[in-house]
């Protein structure tokens, strides 16, 4: 159970962010060792009350901070600021982007090269002269050659 004056000082902590200042404050230590220790050993003992009240706060906040990220997503001048708040407000609605993994599985050599022979004649002439053209001159030459070899 917190004392009249850990109350202060987490109700002040939790208006301003500033543990070593509500120290200061609510305490009167002197040095600025006394200030940290004194800061730490609260945060410690009351992070529990600290914590509900600091989701209390934007509990009743919420409604508010919408407000704000709707009014930064529609009127900001930044479109970086436009984009980020819009992006907030989506993943906060439950809109969160998909995470894009991609399933590997191993693979036996002998599938591997199934699944080239079979792309491999899945290709027509035309797309795989477009697919070549992309290739540097050299690199393709190399293709070309190592074609030539395995069809013989």
């Amino acid at each position: 159970m917190a004392s009249e004056r850990e109350t202060q000082w987490i109700e002040l902590y939790i208006q301003t962010g500033d543990d070593k200042g509500a120290t200061r404050k609510i305490f009167n230590c002197s040095t600025e060792k006394n200030v940290t220790v004194r800061s730490s050993q609260l945060k410690k003992n009351f992070a529990n009350e600290i914590d509900k009240r600091l989701r209390e706060t934007m509990r009743v906040n919420s409604v508010a901070m919408h407000k704000i990220l709707c009014n930064l997503a529609a009127n900001a001048t930044s479109e970086t600021v436009k984009g980020n708040a819009a992006k907030d407000l989506l993943d906060r609605g439950g809109y969160k982007p998909v995470d894009q993994s991609e399933d590997i599985t191993e693979r036996t050599p002998d599938q591997v090269e199934a699944e080239y022979q079979q792309a491999l004649k899945a290709v027509s002439q035309k797309e795989l002269k477009v697919m070549l053209q992309a290739i540097p001159q050299e690199q393709r030459q190399a293709l070309i050659d190592g074609m030539k070899e395995t069809t013989q």
